[in-house]
C-alpha cells in the first residue's frame, strides 16, 4: 500500500475550497482513463504559488514517488495576448523545461517574465522528480488558441511535455 501525504504544516492541508473553479481534473482524467488501465488520482490545487510553498510540496510529493507514480501538472499557459507577445511569454516556459531550470521558471513566474496560472504545478512536479533523480524533460508541443481559432488577437498558449 503506498503511503499518503502526511499534512502536517499549513502549506499543505485537505479540503474542497480550491476545487470549486478548477476544471483540470475534469480536462485531465478523460486522458488518463484512456491511456492507463487502473489508477489512483489526488487533485491538488496551488493557491499560494510562492517559493517557499511550491518547494514544500515538492519535497512533499518526492516522499511519497515510486516508479509508479505519475504526477501530470495541468496549466494553460499565457492568457489575451496577441499571439506574438504569447510566443514571446510562452517561449520562456519551453526554455525553461527544456533546460530542467525550475529554479529559473519560479523565478520568471515571481517577477512576471512569463505567467501560467498553474505555474507552480509545473515547478512543484520539476522539483520533485529532480529529488527523485529524473532530471530531464522533453517539450513534445507548444501552441495557442489562435492554431484552432485563426484568430490571433487575443490567445491562450499551451505547451505539453515530458518529465523523465
Amino acid at each position: 500500500m503506498r503511503k499518503l501525504l502526511t499534512l502536517d504544516n499549513n502549506f499543505i492541508f485537505q479540503g474542497m475550497n480550491g476545487h470549486g473553479d478548477e476544471h483540470a481534473v475534469e480536462v485531465q482524467i478523460p486522458f488518463l482513463q484512456m491511456a492507463l488501465e487502473d489508477f489512483t488520482i489526488v487533485p491538488i490545487v496551488i493557491g499560494d504559488q510562492r517559493k517557499e510553498f511550491v518547494f514544500g510540496l515538492a519535497e512533499k510529493l518526492s516522499s511519497i514517488m515510486d516508479n509508479k507514480t505519475l504526477i501530470v501538472a495541468s496549466s494553460d499557459l499565457s492568457h489575451f495576448h496577441t499571439k506574438a507577445e504569447a510566443d514571446k511569454l510562452d517561449s520562456q516556459i519551453e526554455k525553461r523545461i527544456e533546460s530542467f531550470d525550475y529554479e529559473g521558471l519560479q523565478s520568471d513566474f515571481d517577477t512576471k517574465k512569463c505567467e501560467a496560472c498553474g505555474g507552480g504545478g509545473i515547478v512543484a512536479l520539476m522539483k520533485a522528480a529532480d529529488l527523485v533523480g529524473k532530471n530531464r524533460a522533453k517539450v513534445l508541443s507548444h501552441t495557442d488558441s489562435g492554431d484552432v481559432t485563426n484568430d490571433d488577437s487575443e490567445v491562450v498558449g499551451y505547451l505539453s511535455a515530458v518529465v523523465y
